[in-house]
């Protein structure tokens, strides 16, 4: 007699909380933190595309800058904690 025992696939688990970003955005997003400290400039606007904004309607301007927002936050606490563990 044949048995079904079927077990669902597990997700990975995941090395981070980091979403998934493009590696030239994410680097970036570490550069602009690496160097905040010597910028004058707001680091949302240095990692923000402008040109990709342009082609946005307002709404889409809106969630596109709260995404990079959160993106920036997140990759800084991400960055901080990762080098307050290494020392």
């Amino acid at each position: 007699m044949r048995t079904n025992h079927y077990e669902p696939p597990q997700p990975p688990t995941p090395k981070s909380k980091l979403p998934i970003v493009e590696k030239a955005l994410y680097e970036k997003i570490i550069s602009v933190i690496k160097n905040e400290a010597d910028s004058m400039q707001s680091p949302l606007s240095q990692i923000i595309d402008f040109n990709k904004m342009a082609e946005m309607s307002p709404v889409e301007q809106q969630r596109y800058i709260l995404k990079m927002a959160e993106l920036y936050r997140t990759l800084k606490h991400e960055y901080y904690e990762t080098a307050k563990h290494s020392s």
